[in-house]
């Protein structure tokens, strides 16, 4: 069961995020020469110190770097599950349905926490990786690190790519900052503390816990992008369609639909009720949409039906928050 359990998340996070990382095809081997790994610091918007190689930007849509000239990725996830799980996850057969060749796994240290180094390759896009992956942790969460690189890198600069992954020291007490990765902020909506991050998706709920399960009519908040580009040309046709297949819901009904702008962007809010399949709470949901040119956010906010004048202002102030941060300068 514990096998069933760590391939499960690791489907969605080190097949999910490390190949959505892949190029659609590798550039032409670049020699390493003098290069030398940077001192370690801290991955934004995670707990992680790495040294990663020289020549990195940040991760395009997930937490770590990217080095387009190489055609190589770093990407650091922290996942609520118990490391023991995951490390044991993390064998031929599991990484196998992943569409990864296991070359070799053994035992490591990352700082003070033991774990799991694994060396795989993985073809994507017609070109195959070399990859490297951590996985290490404690008894609540687990620290999960996907190097992928081009087969054809040069054996030295690899070489230092496993060395920046070996090197990584896990610190549990650091506070993360959650737009760390993403191009456009919010103001944190009143009330609600950060809970995790799904990718690039933010969850916000009243009290930092992600697990809400048993909590139905408890507020909270999951703010988030596309997934890679979408273009909308009926913001209000796309909203109202979106609303309704959220999951979970019952007796949907519009209270109202209309036409909203923020950070530049317009876009379209709905205002719905509806109701908890599992537990028949009465809910209030809010939507905003927000559209690019070929992307877009979406806000969806929900609380108990009773509790619509508290929370109902603050959804539409976190919404009207969003802006765009000016582009990062590679480093």
């Amino acid at each position: 069961m514990k096998r069933a359990i760590a391939g499960c998340w690791m489907a969605g996070i080190a097949a999910g995020w490390a190949s959505a990382a892949l190029p659609t095809a590798p550039p032409a081997p670049r020699s390493a020469q003098t290069q030398k790994l940077d001192e370690r610091r801290v991955v934004p918007g995670t707990r992680v110190w790495l040294a990663p190689p020289a020549g990195h930007a940040p991760g395009n849509g997930y937490f770590g770097y990217q080095w387009a000239d190489l055609g190589a990725s770093l990407i650091v996830a922290e996942l609520r599950a118990p490391s023991a799980e995951m490390v044991a996850g993390f064998d031929a057969e599991n990484l196998a349905k992943q569409g990864m060749t296991l070359l070799e796994a053994t035992d490591a240290k990352f700082g003070q926490h033991k774990g799991k180094l694994v060396h795989a390759t993985q073809r994507a896009n017609g070109a195959l990786y070399e990859k490297w992956l951590a996985v290490f942790g404690d008894e609540k969460r687990t620290v999960l690190i996907t190097v992928n690189l081009p087969d054809a890198l040069d054996d030295e600069l690899a070489a230092q790519f496993k060395a920046a992954v070996l090197g990584a020291v896990w610190d549990p007490t650091l506070q993360v900052d959650p737009f760390a990765v993403l191009p456009w902020t919010i103001t944190q909506p009143q009330g609600l503390a950060f809970a995790t991050n799904i990718g690039p998706t933010l969850l916000f709920t009243e009290d930092g816990e992600p697990v809400q399960k048993d909590k139905p009519a408890s507020a909270r908040l999951l703010v988030g992008p596309s997934a890679g580009e979408a273009k909308i040309a009926d913001a209000r046709k796309f909203a109202e369609s979106r609303v309704r297949k959220l999951p979970g819901m019952a007796g949907l009904e519009l209270e109202s639909s209309v036409e909203f702008s923020a950070g530049g962007r317009t876009g379209w809010e709905i205002v719905a009720r509806a109701t908890d399949r599992d537990s028949g709470q009465e809910l209030l949901l809010h939507q905003v949409l927000l559209v690019g040119q070929s992307d877009y956010v979406l806000f969806v906010g929900q609380c108990a039906r009773e509790q619509r004048d508290t929370w109902l202002p603050r959804f539409q102030a976190c919404a009207a928050s969003w802006k765009l941060k000016p582009p990062p300068e590679q480093k």
